[in-house]
């Protein structure tokens, strides 16, 4: 007799959490836009990197959808040029700025700033060309004294300006404490530190208290519960986490 059959188990079915936010996930565009620009495998391994000569170098702009051309990006000479221009704006400061303190902000800006131009600089080259493609043509319009050239180059500036306003996040009304997810993190990460530094329990109530003494304005418990929520945070196990490094330090 010829054995029966085995019924295959159905497969099963990975169910995707949409997120309730488009902020919660500005580290997944920061991952999808690179890699439509770089080697998806060294974007992959960004955080488990801290040297900055290991960040993606090259980047192809595709303007129209056309590869127009390659960019090799010297990200040590960037972060030289955010520093001094930290520099610059430390002038005239130092009875508000120490030396000191001045170096820490360099140290730590300048990377912030390295990541925000790596997040962006894609589409920036994609833009730049974009937009000498159109000005190049506007050239020619001038160069015949044509009338509608100067609303066209207008039109380009508010585009570019329009941008940088959406890229920047700037917009009416209260400007929300955290931005994305690894930074509500950060803060968690410190808030509770520094209670288990105080032998203090950690509670949704006194990380709120904590993160008030950080600056205005006063942070309320059910703000905490909220950005839980919104970023998709765990509270039980960021609290395990925040125990266990502590105990093992």
């Amino acid at each position: 007799m010829k054995p029966a059959p085995q019924s295959k188990s159905p497969r099963k079915r990975i169910k995707r959490i949409k997120s309730t936010s488009k902020a919660v996930y500005r580290e997944d565009q920061f991952f999808g836009r690179l890699r439509r620009y770089t080697d998806r495998e060294r974007v992959l391994s960004l955080h488990d990197s801290d040297a900055i000569e290991d960040l993606p170098s090259r980047f192809f702009a595709n303007p129209e959808g056309h590869t127009a051309c390659r960019v090799t990006v010297d990200w040590l000479g960037i972060r030289a040029g955010l520093e001094a221009s930290i520099d610059t704006l430390g002038t005239g400061r130092t009875s508000h700025v120490t030396a000191e303190r001045l170096s820490e902000m360099k140290e730590f800006r300048s990377r912030e700033a390295v990541f925000y131009v790596l997040e962006f600089l894609p589409e920036v080259i994609e833009s730049a060309l974009a937009n000498l493609y159109v000005e190049a043509l506007l050239k020619v319009s001038v160069d015949r004294g044509s009338r509608q050239a100067r609303s066209a180059v207008e039109d380009l500036g508010k585009m570019d300006y329009d941008a940088r306003i959406k890229r920047l996040e700037i917009q009416e009304g209260p400007k929300r404490r955290f931005q994305h997810r690894s930074q509500y993190e950060r803060a968690l990460k410190k808030a509770m530190q520094d209670l288990l530094r105080e032998e203090r329990g950690i509670t949704q109530e006194t990380v709120a208290e904590k993160l008030s003494q950080e600056s205005q304005p006063l942070v309320d418990v059910r703000e905490i519960r909220r950005w839980n929520k919104e970023f998709g945070v765990n509270w039980a196990m960021k609290v395990e986490a925040a125990i266990k490094a502590d105990k093992s330090s």
